[in-house]
């Protein structure tokens, strides 16, 4: 199991890759982001993004940080002073790369991981469009955490409650760092039959971060879910117990 977690988590970056550079093309004419999340520490405290514009022409970019947080269930953000971007307003000429430098004024302390994101926008550049266009301008966030200085192995907590017409799927995170995954299959774990899937990705934040899917099945209920999923900790495969709601 240890030896296929690098794969895994290759695996699922590249996915969130080729996801990002697909919906940023789609919805801003050939914007790429690249990485698709940052990574900092105590023994790496600064990092990188290249913004590339493969549009025909040019494009103009604000870059914000803030702190991320989640209090039930929703996001919450607010000013990150001490994560700077550099350079916070930028050209980007058609063809053009511009990287964007990502660091942390000092290193928290604190034993769970810190989260934040990173903003890119396009700035109106006063020009109209063409009659009958509109023009679309992109906005993407970039997740960053802090990894925090001790070990922190990963740690989930699963549960699921029937009800008359599907299933509700909760996952909990009561760990020191986040956990993200992706391509979610469930399934009757005493018979096999698959009865959901899900391709996106869910971060759950740090410290006690959940987050339920609802899914409808009309087949006979099952006892207990099979949940295999991709995570950066490595291929997921728990066994959940299902509860009557």
């Amino acid at each position: 199991m240890a030896a296929a977690a690098p794969k895994s988590a290759a695996l699922l970056a590249t996915l969130l890759s080729v996801w990002i550079h697909a919906a940023s093309a789609g919805s801003a004419g050939g914007i790429a982001i690249i990485p698709v999340r940052v990574e900092l520490s105590a023994q790496r405290s600064t990092s990188s993004l290249q913004v590339s514009n493969g549009t025909d022409r040019e494009r103009r970019f604000q870059v914000e940080a803030l702190r991320w947080r989640r209090v039930d269930g929703e996001d919450q953000f607010e000013p990150a002073d001490q994560l700077v971007v550099n350079p916070p307003l930028f050209r980007l000429s058609a063809g053009a790369a511009q990287v964007v430098r990502v660091g942390l004024l000092s290193t928290p302390s604190s034993a769970l991981e810190d989260s934040y994101r990173i903003y890119i926008s396009e700035v109106p550049d006063g020009s109209q469009p063409p009659d009958n266009q509109l023009r679309v301008l992109m906005r993407f966030g970039v997740p960053v955490f802090y990894s925090p200085k001790v070990d922190a192995p990963p740690e989930l907590q699963w549960s699921a409650l029937r009800s008359t017409d599907g299933y509700a799927l909760s996952v909990t995170n009561p760990g020191a760092v986040h956990q993200r995954r992706a391509r979610l299959t469930v399934s009757d774990a005493d018979s096999g039959r698959v009865l959901w899937q899900f391709e996106g990705f869910r971060d759950l934040l740090a410290g006690g971060d959940s987050y339920t899917w609802t899914f409808k099945d009309n087949g006979p209920r099952a006892a207990r879910l099979r949940v295999e999923a991709l995570s950066d900790a490595g291929p997921v495969d728990a066994i959940v117990n299902v509860q009557a709601r």
